[in-house]
């Protein structure tokens, strides 16, 4: 598991996410190269994730190695990345005032490294390298079936 993260002041719209997983693709296809694994981001139903200018480019980005697993709709306690948010803004930004966007965006920098420093998950970006196609769908299953065991 690797930890990639961009920082975007303000709000995020779909050409800035796209270059995101432009950069992201740019990495999958070099590690698919060298490895022949595949690389997997894991995110949530956001709309930005799943928009038809996204979309667009997804067939582009899979033959890069580059695949996308959506968690399921209203879904949060799957989403890891809202367990490590609480965890930063506790422990890490609590009680701090920040006289501006850039100064809030360097201290949550700063706290996701010392997040990942004292062994949290830390990511903003949580991917997994896995081998090939076949076995991601292996794993679609099984996390469906722990998901209806817990239900």
């Amino acid at each position: 598991m690797s930890f990639d993260y961009g920082l975007k002041l303000g709000s995020l719209y779909g050409d800035t996410y796209i270059k995101l997983l432009e950069w992201q693709a740019q990495l999958a296809a070099q590690h698919f190269e060298k490895t022949g694994e595949i690389t997997v981001i894991v995110q949530d139903n956001h709309p930005i994730h799943t928009s038809k200018q996204v979309r667009e480019y997804w067939d582009k980005w899979q033959q890069q190695g580059l695949f996308f697993f959506q968690l399921p709709k209203y879904s949060s306690e799957m989403n890891l990345i809202e367990i490590e948010w609480h965890q930063l803004k506790i422990h890490e930004l609590a009680g701090q005032i920040f006289p501006d966007e850039y100064d809030l965006a360097i201290a949550v920098k700063q706290g996701i490294e010392a997040r990942a420093q004292k062994g949290g998950i830390a990511f903003l970006i949580h991917k997994r390298y896995i081998p090939d196609p076949e076995q991601l769908n292996q794993q679609r299953f099984k996390c469906a079936a722990q998901m209806r065991e817990m239900l």
